[in-house]
């Protein structure tokens, strides 16, 4: 069996309540992806906090490599 601890695993969404929220109550690392469902007022009221937050998902890999949340 293969384990993973809460701040090894990473919540990546567009959405602060069900994505970010629920990330973070779970210990995850979070990233806020600015697509979709987000909204920059929202995000600028909310009090929820992203980690991280990038453009695209496709900026993941660089956040990842360049923070050494993981080795590419």
């Amino acid at each position: 069996k293969f384990y993973l601890k809460p701040n090894e695993i990473g919540m990546v969404g567009d959405d602060l309540n069900n994505d970010i929220f629920g990330g973070k109550k779970m210990g995850y690392k979070t990233f806020l992806v600015k697509t979709g469902k987000f909204r920059k007022n929202i995000f600028e009221k909310s009090n929820i906090k992203p980690d991280y937050c990038i453009n695209s998902i496709a900026d993941l890999p660089e956040i990842l490599e360049s923070k050494k949340l993981v080795e590419l």
